[in-house]
Formats: C-alpha cells, structure tokens, sequence
C-alpha cells in the first residue's frame, strides 16, 4: 500500500510538472487578438493584459457599453502602433450563425489579420438538467460549444491560408470533475476540450501544428461574481484551502502567459487539474465524498445569462 502511495505521489510529481513546463515567451507585439466575452470579468483583464503586451484588440461581446468600455481600457493600457488601431468593440450574438460570420469578415477587413482567437464567450445555467428549460439548454450550447466550434471554422481559412495563427479556448475544470447542478454547462466544457484536442491533431495531420498553435485554459472559478461564489458551500477549513475561488486578475495573467509560451493545456489551479484527472481513476464514491464533504456548490441559483447584461448581479 506504501509503495502504490508513493507511486501516486511521484505521479503527481511528474504530470504538475509536465503541465506547467513551459516554452519560452513569444513576443505579442503587435498581433491581433479576437477575443469573445470581452464586456467584463476575466475577458476585460485578458484584453488589458494582452494589450499591455503590444496587443491589438478586437473585443467582442452582447452587451455593447462594458465592451466599449473594455475596448477604452485597451487604448488607455495598450501600445500603438502607427495609425493601425489599437482596439475596436464589435457587438455581437454569438448564438446567431450570420453574426459569426459577419464578425470575423468585419475584424479582418478593421485590423488586417487575425492572429489569436481567444474563444472566452461563456454562460452559466445553474441546476440539474431537468430543472432547465429547453431555451437555456440552448443558450449554454450555443456560447459554450457551437460558437466556438464556428469561430475556429471561420477564422481556420485566414489562418491556413497565412500559415500562421493561435487558437485559445477558456474551457473549465468542469471538463474533468463533475459538479453538481453544472450539468449542461460541465457537457458544453468537456466537449469544448476534446473539440480543442481534436483540432491539434486536425492540423498535425496537415503539417500546420507547428503554424497554428492550440491552446486550452481549464480554469477553476474565479471571484468575478460574488453570486458565484456565494453558491458554494465549505465544509471546513480544509475545503476552503483546497476549493477557493481563484483571483481572476491573477489568473488573466498565467492565462496570458500560457498564451505568450504557446501552452498546449494548462489546468488552473494545476493541484485541482490533477486531482480531478486521478479522482476519475477510482469509484464514483471516492467523487461523492469530495463533493459532499469538502466543497458543495448550489448552481441553482446562479443564471450567468442575466448576470451578463446587469439584471441580476454587481460584478466586483
């Protein structure tokens, strides 16, 4: 038993490592970043980061005035470059086929190029699958999944054809841990992980993954939302340790820098990516116990989808 544990133990060693090793730092000046869910939370910081590291922004998002004013953020924090613009609001519904489409047409007519996409777009329906109506069911597949599916088939031609480009997906721990009442959104993730899987091995085939980078953010949830966080419940020290809700300024910064080192998959925070990859190894109690005795979120009483547009929640 002492050997297995062991066994574990340099295990985790070995695949902390292997995830967080990371390449050297490409230089971002001056590339274009199409980034989805820019009107507020961790995609307003991405988009100041990126632009603090010479950046171009096309910031996208449904509710138009946060997104204007992410894209003044941009201007007050980014570099220009010649009379090339820094940063631009694009609204858009990302659930309507014709409004991808015309997106990237209007972003690569704007800025020129679209070097980076960076798929952040996401929404949260809360409770067990049969206490959502079939709207929201379609609402977390739309953003989650199909519009990110879209946007990397729109944009893939610019790319190839230019033999140059990075895809980036803020996917969720929630792709390898079930949680409860996250039903659909935790389907939505786990798909959008494979599908960002998948793509590398799509473009190795053609010879273009050393072109067109891929990268997948599986982050835990952060303080954007103090709803959010008002929904999980700690059962003692110990699951607070373990299960705290990360610092999002934080997390826009390790995010931007696996960007910059062209990470492959980063698991944030790295201890919980683990955890839940080796949890999947054993019964479903072993899960049960985690969820019942350490941390237990109440999802059902979260609707991301109002949050968004003010109706619900006041974003720290």
């Amino acid at each position: 038993m002492d050997g297995f544990i062991c066994a574990l133990v340099v295990l985790a060693a070995v695949v902390v490592y292997l995830g967080w090793r990371q390449g050297p730092e490409h230089d971002l000046t001056g590339k274009v970043v199409l980034l989805t869910g820019a009107g507020g939370g961790l995609g307003r910081l991405l988009a100041v980061n990126l632009a603090e590291r010479g950046c171009r922004v096309a910031c996208v998002d449904l509710a138009t005035k946060p997104n204007e004013e992410t894209a003044s953020m941009v201007h007050a924090r980014g570099r220009q470059h010649g009379a090339q613009p820094l940063a631009k609001a694009y609204t858009a519904d990302l659930t309507k086929r014709e409004a991808i489409s015309a997106l990237v047409e209007d972003v690569i007519k704007d800025f020129g190029q679209i070097d980076i996409l960076v798929n952040n777009a996401g929404q949260l329906q809360g409770g067990a699958i049969w206490d959502l109506s079939d709207a929201q069911m379609d609402l977390v597949l739309d953003v989650n999944l199909r519009a990110c599916m879209l946007l990397v088939k729109d944009v893939m031609p610019h790319m190839k054809a230019r033999r140059s480009g990075h895809i980036v997906t803020i996917s969720s721990i929630a792709a390898l841990a079930p949680t409860l009442n996250t039903s659909a959104y935790a389907a939505t993730k786990a798909g959008v992980s494979q599908f960002m899987e998948c793509l590398y091995y799509d473009l190795q085939s053609q010879g273009l993954h050393e072109n067109i980078h891929v990268t997948t953010v599986q982050p835990y949830f952060m303080n954007t939302f103090s709803q959010l966080e008002d929904a999980v419940k700690y059962n003692g020290p110990l699951g607070k340790l373990l299960f705290s809700f990360m610092d999002a300024k934080v997390s826009a910064r390790t995010i931007t820098k696996c960007i910059a080192t062209r990470q492959h998959v980063a698991n944030l925070p790295a201890h919980l990516g683990f955890t839940a990859s080796l949890l999947r190894l054993f019964p479903r109690a072993a899960m049960g116990f985690v969820i019942e005795s350490l941390a237990k979120p109440d999802m059902k009483i979260f609707d991301y989808s109002a949050t968004r547009h003010g109706r619900q929640l006041a974003e720290k």
